[in-house]
């Protein structure tokens, strides 16, 4: 069940999702009181220049946003991208 906003103004920080699997980084968005948003399959090509896909493993978190470390309302969609191969 998808977790329900917090009262009016509470904040909580993003955590950092990546080389989480799918699962593990909506477990991590739960704890934190968020939800995932849209989860995007990518390749090395999709990616920007300067960011590497090797430094995770096929099935794992490669990007998120907004990024870690940010405030965002309780109950905030993050989006994330898994590397697909």
């Amino acid at each position: 069940t998808p977790s329900r906003p917090g009262p009016p103004g509470q904040t909580t920080t993003v955590p950092n999702l990546s080389g989480l699997d799918r699962a593990a980084a909506t477990a991590a968005l739960r704890a934190a009181g968020l939800q995932v948003g849209s989860v995007v399959p990518v390749r090395q090509s999709d990616l920007p220049p300067g960011v590497n896909i090797n430094t995770v493993q096929v099935g794992q978190v490669i990007l998120q946003s907004p990024v870690w470390g940010v405030s965002v309302p309780t109950g905030s969609f993050i989006n994330i991208a898994i590397r697909a191969e």
